[in-house]
């Protein structure tokens, strides 16, 4: 993509923005520096949970996901406006905490909280024989079921400037699309 690209549409819901960028295949090495992105600012105590909805309460709800796929990846932002704010206000939110994962290291006690909610994640998803044979599926499915063991090995090995190497490189104005949804 070598421009950011917009779509506007109506919608029988609470106005939002979704922004996605591409990003990497399954197993690229930079996919786990962008899943540690994803734990930044996703859950309760995430960037945009804190920004979006706790402190500027103009947001309901935030999230931003991977989605590594075999040939392909994208990253994704996604929230949806509380009270009178408008999803342009929503994207301004968005993109300052972008610009702060891409400007600012990232504290050392906030990167280890999420690789221990990754790594604790990774061992939660052994304890079911049938949930390991469905992830083991799902991996081969995808590229490569070795995936299972490494993954949290790998991800525990991203350092700040991982973060802000990938947040350069992928969760550009250039490589986004901009979806906004107002209510019809």
């Amino acid at each position: 993509q070598l421009a950011e690209k917009r779509m506007n549409a109506s919608c029988d819901c609470q106005p939002q923005v979704a922004i996605q960028f591409h990003a990497v295949p399954f197993g690229h090495k930079d996919s786990y520096a962008l899943a540690v992105v994803s734990g930044l600012l996703n859950g309760q105590t995430g960037r945009l949970n804190k920004s979006l909805v706790l402190d500027k309460k103009i947001a309901a709800s935030a999230a931003a996901y991977p989605q590594a796929q075999r040939y392909a990846g994208s990253f994704g932002v996604y929230a949806e406006t509380q009270g009178e704010a408008t999803p342009a206000d929503l994207e301004r939110a968005i993109w300052a905490e972008i610009e702060r994962l891409r400007d600012e290291p990232v504290p050392a006690e906030e990167l280890q909280k999420v690789k221990n909610r990754e790594l604790a994640d990774s061992f939660r998803r052994l304890q079911s024989p049938f949930f390991l044979l469905l992830q083991l599926l799902w991996y081969d499915g995808q590229g490569d079921w070795r995936y299972l063991n490494e993954s949290a090995g790998r991800t525990l090995a991203v350092e700040a400037a991982d973060v802000q190497r990938v947040v350069a490189r992928y969760l550009t104005r250039e490589n986004q699309t901009v979806a906004t949804y107002l209510r019809k």
